[in-house]
This record gives C-alpha cells, sequence and structure tokens, in this order.
C-alpha cells in the first residue's frame, strides 16, 4: 500500500511538473503584429507590399531567438496576401535570427506581398483585414512556436 502511494504522489508531482514546463514554454513570450505600410487610400486594384512589424517582449530569465514567422490571412479583405497555391504548400516564411534578451523587447519588420482587391472608395475599400502570424523561436530549453492573431484595419483614420 505504501509503494502505490509513493508511486500515486510520483505520478501526481510529473504531472504537475509536466503541466508548469508546458505553460511557461507556450506562454514565454508576448508579441504584438502590426502593419506599418497598407495600401495607399488613392490605389487601384492590384499587386502591392504590405510592410508588417512584429514585437517581441521577452519577460522570461533566459534569451530567445527569433528564428522565423510564417503569414496567413483568415477571411477576405480590403487585400489578400499571398497564399499558398491551389495544389496546396506552405505559407511564406520570413526568417530572422533575432535574440531577444531576458526583460527585453525587440521589434522586426518584413514585407509580404499582397493583391488589393477593391477600388478606393468603393464598399470594401476599408474592410479590416485578419491575420495570423506562427512565430517560430529558438531558446537554451529548446525550440518552441507561439501563434499572434490580429484584426488590421484599413484607412481608419478616414
Amino acid at each position: 500500500m505504501n509503494s502505490m502511494k509513493r508511486a500515486a504522489l510520483i505520478l501526481a508531482a510529473l504531472t504537475v511538473f509536466s503541466c508548469a514546463s508546458n505553460d511557461a514554454k507556450n506562454n514565454r513570450v508576448k508579441m504584438d503584429l502590426e502593419q506599418i505600410t497598407g495600401a495607399s487610400p488613392v490605389q487601384g486594384t492590384g499587386r502591392f507590399d504590405v510592410q508588417f512589424g512584429l514585437q517581441v517582449e521577452n519577460p522570461t530569465n533566459e534569451a530567445v531567438t527569433l528564428k522565423s514567422v510564417e503569414m496567413s490571412q483568415i477571411g477576405s479583405g480590403s487585400y489578400q496576401i499571398r497564399q499558398p497555391g491551389p495544389t496546396g504548400g506552405t505559407p511564406d516564411r520570413y526568417n530572422f535570427s533575432e535574440t531577444v534578451a531576458p526583460g527585453q523587447t525587440k521589434s522586426v519588420s518584413f514585407w509580404v506581398h499582397a493583391y488589393q482587391r477593391v477600388l478606393p472608395g468603393s464598399f470594401g475599400a476599408s474592410e479590416p483585414v485578419t491575420l495570423r502570424a506562427i512565430v517560430y523561436f529558438d531558446s537554451p530549453s529548446g525550440q518552441f512556436h507561439q501563434v499572434v492573431q490580429k484584426t488590421i484595419g484599413q484607412f481608419e483614420s478616414q
């Protein structure tokens, strides 16, 4: 009976440690995605590039290295970022090697190909764009990734 209690106690301790370890890894950094440069209010339909910024805050006690970002779009919007082709594939990956020290914040920016779907002033020209970024990191305790999702309004100042 004593060995069963000991085994149950060890199992419970391992479960708690495992959950705490996974929680720390999954909530390692804080991120914010923003659109730095979007479509012009007078831009016609067609191809253009959007500049995004990603801010990474590291509240942990170890350095983390931002390795890459995969961008995708959820639903429609005033523009559409380039997606995998009809035969599948993966979203475009933007590579980095930016180390964020403990307690520090760093920002990176990158350009994404897009297609303006509607003419300025027409219905849908200011439709927000919802984006999802899978952000990959490396750290002394292993590799991990986190997801950030954001809806970005277009031409809000008008």
